[in-house]
């Protein structure tokens, strides 16, 4: 269309059109406005956005910092003009925000902290192992939804944590009123199968002695119990077990299977016996990959406390100038479980953890990809992209002083800035590692009495050595001499040890005897032993 013909159709100034048809004119493709120009290519910057999103997903995130660095040392490599201030040696916050603006698959996210042990736990052999148990033992006990078991433990504090509210824009700090600075922890062990269907809770307080009033206005059919810790034990898990047995009624002939964690309180072999009994099989998940594996963490759990935290602001705004104490937990509580439990909640669960339909290719090699960083356990501290380290600028100048007309890519350049993740230098000493186990299984159970008869052997070694040490107690006034040098016990003021012959009961120096100051195993003197 003539130019003259647009600016009649149209009615735009025909000096705007003109302007805008030199524009592409001369920049094909690209429309340049004001007076800033892309200091990167759109390659060069997708490939940036790869770096950033491939050390996301190793869990070694960079933060807005280092991606303004990492720029910094990309331009100053690629030999790029740019506006970057050397004196701080990074990208300006101006670029920051237009980078993400012309990237808005990227955002600055508040990460969830994960364990380093999660890390290294959570990888394919570990989880190919427990499917493999897993689908054998649906096999053998052929488990539907109705019988397929999960039971955790959570904690709950007496002083929530606040839920945002509406508030004055431009406010340095709002406040919200809590029970108190520090609360005090109850842990409730909750339990779902994979049908939507839940157990009554029961609730572990931080206490001597256990009162009925504790569990007023509770859920139904929940019961509670206290320990000096408030946290679960073998004692703990074994009321709950009768409490399972008497709402499943599970029997030798209708099993059901409970998947659990590896908690010591679970591997007892009290448990172990009194679940066979019962009709019941206990399958642990491997360690430090319950965040993955299980569907309590995964989809209850949190929505449970984001509900709890509600109710406990609900309750403070009806009880003005009261404290949540111990008392209210379970009333509070109440309400919030009420709201969390749902079937679909209980179903997802189960299904985005491949347990229910099982699914052993319900994880991707993303998932994997923090395990293969390293094979060994890493250092606590950050990552260290060392940005200026002086052995990188002089990798990279050497290689352009030896062959000029050799160009670098600009990925290759960027891995070399950001430096590569290595593993950590194996550790001297190791701890046994763990892995998933049934723990009715006749295996487990010899390992476990063997165990467990160890233990006794021990114990009472123990106390035969305590009834010998309590023989040769420092006595504090006595006339008794020394049957080697005569001397006066209470007259002895230079501290050394006596001991007590154990064949004629005779009182003598250790060092008269010949022995160590500090010996108190069992003693015969040298005449007796002649």
């Amino acid at each position: 269309m003539p130019l003259k013909t647009a600016v009649k159709k149209y009615g735009v100034p025909a000096r705007t059109l003109k302007r805008h048809q030199m524009a592409m004119t001369k920049f094909p493709g690209k429309i340049r406005l004001g007076h800033f120009h892309s200091i990167f290519t759109k390659d060069q910057e997708l490939e940036l956005v790869e770096i950033i999103k491939s050390m996301e997903k190793s869990l070694f995130g960079m933060t807005t910092t280092d991606v303004r660095k990492v720029a910094f040392e990309f331009a100053e490599k690629m030999k790029l003009s740019h506006p970057f201030k050397v004196e701080m040696k990074m990208a300006g916050i101006d670029w920051m925000y237009g980078f993400l603006k012309r990237h808005p698959t990227l955002s600055i996210r508040k990460p969830e902290a994960i364990n380093l042990s999660r890390l290294v736990g959570f990888n394919k052999e570990q989880v190919k192992i427990f499917f493999d148990i897993y689908l054998e033992t649906l096999n053998n006990g052929n488990y539907n939804a109705m019988k397929i078991w999960n039971v955790d433990e959570t904690g709950i504090s007496t002083v929530q944590k606040p839920v945002k509210i509406v508030g004055s824009k431009g406010s340095r700090q709002i406040g919200k009123i809590t029970s108190g600075e520090r609360g005090h922890t109850v842990t409730v062990l909750c339990s779902m199968n994979a049908a939507g269907i839940f157990i009554p809770p029961m609730f572990i307080f931080p206490r001597k002695r256990m009162v009925d009033s504790l569990m007023n206005d509770s859920p139904p059919q929940s019961i509670g119990t206290c320990t000096p810790s408030g946290w679960s034990d073998s004692e703990c898990f074994m009321k709950w077990l009768r409490h399972f047995i008497s709402i499943v009624k599970p029997s030798v002939n209708d099993k059901h299977l409970i998947l659990l964690d590896g908690h010591h309180s679970h591997k007892t072999l009290e448990s172990v016996m009194f679940a066979q009994e019962n009709g019941i099989e206990m399958l642990t998940f491997p360690p430090h990959c319950t965040h993955k594996l299980q569907p309590l963490d995964k989809t209850f759990f949190k929505s449970l406390k984001s509900f709890y935290n509600s109710s406990a602001d609900s309750w403070m705004m009806t009880n003005k100038g009261r404290r949540i104490t111990f008392y209210e937990i379970a009333t509070i509580f109440k309400t919030a479980y009420f709201k969390s439990v749902t079937i679909d909640k209980a179903v997802n669960g189960f299904a985005s953890t491949g347990l229910w339909p099982p699914n052993m290719n319900v994880f991707s090699d993303e998932d994997f990809h923090p395990s293969n960083l390293t094979d060994e356990p890493l250092p606590s501290s950050a990552l260290d992209l060392n940005l200026h380290s002086n052995s990188l600028i002089e990798t990279i100048e050497s290689v352009v002083e030896d062959d000029p007309n050799q160009s670098i890519s600009s990925k290759s350049l960027l891995e070399s800035i950001v430096g590569p993740i290595k593993s950590s230098t194996p550790r001297g000493r190791k701890r046994k590692s763990e892995r998933a186990t049934l723990l009715t299984s006749s295996p487990n159970k010899k390992l476990l009495q063997e165990k467990d008869d160890q233990n006794c052997k021990k114990i009472k070694r123990s106390k035969d050595l305590l009834d010998i040490k309590s023989k040769t107690v420092k006595r504090t006034k006595d006339t008794t001499p020394c049957g080697t040098c005569t001397q006066i016990f209470c007259k002895d003021v230079t501290g050394r040890q006596w001991i007590k012959c154990q064949k004629c009961g005779i009182w003598h120096h250790n060092g008269c005897q010949g022995l160590e100051e500090d010996y108190n195993d069992i003693f015969i003197c040298i005449e007796c032993d002649d």
